[in-house]
């Protein structure tokens, strides 16, 4: 259990957080345009919150848990990102 850290293992949790969602909300901005960013973002947001704050209390494990607000914060940013980039002319 002591062969990672556990700051390395936040931070590379949140670099996942923060691409996956990127990736999903840019992907449907670019398939859908405005209508598929504005709807998996939605999605993204709902998702983060009950996963978050819901599923996560109850099921995550002790020894990797990290912080709820961080992690949603985290998911929150890929499809805000994706929204700055996907706007650029």
């Amino acid at each position: 259990m002591n062969d990672i850290s556990p700051r390395f293992f936040n931070q590379v949790s949140q670099l996942a957080h923060v691409s996956t969602t990127y990736a999903i909300a840019f992907t449907c901005g670019h398939r859908w345009g405005a209508r598929g960013l504005i709807s998996s973002s939605v999605i993204i947001f709902a998702y983060a919150l009950v996963h978050e704050f819901i599923w996560d209390p109850r099921m995550e494990n002790m020894a990797t848990r990290g912080s709820d607000l961080e992690d949603f914060l985290y998911l929150c940013a890929g499809p805000i990102l994706a929204a700055l980039i996907w706007s650029i002319p």
